[in-house]
């Protein structure tokens, strides 16, 4: 003891000891351990020696970058474990952008994208009436025309609404689209705008419009035109086609049932296309849209000579589709409605879902019908996703929480040690998980690259399946930086689920440091 005592003029000596009565008498400070930890540090002398003694009463920030080192060697021999931990933690944060991107677009899908139709704003109503069958307990339903005083009604409550008689019991054949007399033989649905005229039309889904307006146009959607081309060549935009229907039109007499007039109604008509469409794609189908104003004047071109003679006035086949009964094959069993301020649209909805209330009324709009599909469809497949979703998180943070544990139990021996050198748990949660929060946020900065190609693969999969484009948004997903700060959001909450698993097995611990300490390595 005298000669370390006379070593530490110069040098610093430590002495550990269990005689505390021995080392009183030649120690200048005193620091006395229990369990690990420091209970007691006193400051006996400093006159025996040059060197400085920092006052224990005097708490300084200790620097922790030791921490650093072992973080990094525990790093080095646990490359599996970091790459299983950062593909983890990349899912995840790839997942929460693919949810983000497709909860933040379906809105705008919902509302703005199934409105891009052009015939949006056409429907066909009817009145519906239910057919009693003798000895049955279910009835028929009965599709009738409205009478004129019944629309006179709806017009005068909806005075935006035009209705119009339906054409289409002309138009019954499968293909009646020629080219240089030869048949196209592409199934297209043949629907009716009020008119071409700009205030009448969509213009903002035009992919093309042609510059002069040929007397007689047609508009057709772009699943049309790639068909189109696919068979006819570059040459469609520029093509004259013919648009032919035919059918008998009979005339029953009211006074002999038995007695009918017939005459054989052939249309046939030039156009060239006045525009492509690009519409909503959800299922859509190849159609060609056609003026119904341009069509009414067209009609009055094809007088019924065998009718007129037999009802002795010109009777063409638009009067007499005007005239004839509700129960008539000709009436079509309904009218159109046309909407004629695009502008108002939701007024127009609205309108659309007043008349849908009435249980006797028919209104069919086949745009409604795959707008709500589309909705429905949309809504299940979110909520299936977030279940999805939260099943994956809660097993990544089950994988995580076990990856972390088996990492304390390897090193149980090497944190014992710690402990028992005056480090506390924060110093072993610190050692463990820094390293883990890096990993995380070089996981988040790896999605972050790989957001763009894989938000397209996963628009291209779901166009190719549905036909829908872009379900899923670059613009409102968690990588947008603009003013969208949800991405500062799920790194904080992924920040504290990564605390909150690490700190798990030093909570849970129950072993002692000296059991620790006798383990085998």
């Amino acid at each position: 003891m005298e000669l370390l005592k006379t070593i530490s003029k110069d040098k610093l000596v430590i002495v550990i000891s269990h005689d505390q009565n021995l080392v009183k008498q030649y120690c200048d400070r005193l620091i006395k351990l229990k369990d690990g930890k420091v209970v007691k540090d006193e400051l006996k002398s400093s006159s025996s020696t040059s060197l400085k003694f920092a006052n224990p009463s005097l708490k300084k920030k200790k620097s922790e970058l030791w921490t650093w080192h072992f973080s990094k060697t525990l790093f080095k021999t646990s490359k599996r474990q970091n790459i299983m931990f950062s593909i983890i933690f990349m899912i995840c944060f790839t997942l929460t952008n693919l949810l983000l991107a497709l909860f933040g677009n379906s809105n705008v899908l919902k509302i703005e994208e199934s409105r891009k139709v052009l015939d949006y704003s056409a429907f066909k109503i009817s009145r519906k009436i239910d057919v009693p069958i003798e000895g049955a307990n279910f009835s028929l339903m009965r599709t009738l025309r409205l009478e004129k005083e019944e629309l006179k009604q709806y017009e005068d409550n909806n005075p935006k609404i035009v209705f119009k008689p339906s054409l289409d019991s002309l138009f019954l054949n499968d293909n009646f689209l020629y080219l240089n007399s030869e048949i196209i033989d592409i199934n297209a649905s043949f629907a009716p705008i009020y008119s071409f005229k700009k205030e009448y039309i969509n213009n903002d889904l035009f992919i093309y419009k042609a510059k002069e307006k040929f007397p007689s146009s047609l508009i057709i959607n772009d699943i049309l035109y790639k068909k189109l081309l696919d068979s006819l060549g570059k040459n469609v935009l520029d093509a004259e086609f013919e648009v032919k229907f035919s059918r008998n039109i009979i005339l029953t007499d009211t006074v002999a049932p038995l007695e009918e007039t017939v005459d054989f109604f052939v249309f046939s008509r030039k156009y060239k296309i006045f525009g492509v469409v690009e519409e909503f794609s959800f299922l859509s189908e190849p159609k060609i849209y056609y003026s119904y104003e341009k069509m009414e004047d067209e009609l009055k071109d094809y007088p019924l000579v065998n009718i007129s003679t037999k009802k002795d006035r010109a009777v063409n086949v638009l009067e007499y589709m005007e005239e004839c009964s509700s129960s008539d094959e000709l009436s079509g069993y309904a009218h159109y409605g046309f909407w004629q301020d695009l502008l108002a649209i939701e007024e127009y909805e609205k309108s659309i879902y007043f008349l849908k209330a009435d249980k006797n009324i028919e209104v069919d709009s086949l745009a409604f019908k795959r707008k709500e599909a589309f909705i429905n469809i949309l809504d299940t497949s979110l909520q299936a996703g977030v279940f999805l979703f939260a099943f994956i998180v809660i097993g990544s943070l089950v994988i995580i929480g076990v990856i972390t544990f088996s990492s304390y139990v390897l090193n149980q021996k090497t944190i014992a040690i710690f402990l028992s050198l005056g480090a506390s748990k924060y110093h072993v949660f610190k050692i463990f998980n820094s390293i883990n929060v890096l990993l995380m946020l070089v996981s988040y900065f790896g999605a972050l690259v790989l957001n763009s190609p894989f938000l397209f693969l996963i628009n291209s999969l779901i166009e190719k399946i549905t036909g829908i484009k872009q379900l899923a948004s670059k613009d409102i997903s968690l990588f947008y930086h603009g003013k969208n700060y949800e991405f500062l959001l799920i790194l904080a909450v992924a920040f504290l689920s990564l605390l909150l698993v690490g700190s798990i097995p030093l909570i849970m611990k129950k072993i002692s440091i000296t059991k620790e300490l006798k383990t085998d390595d």
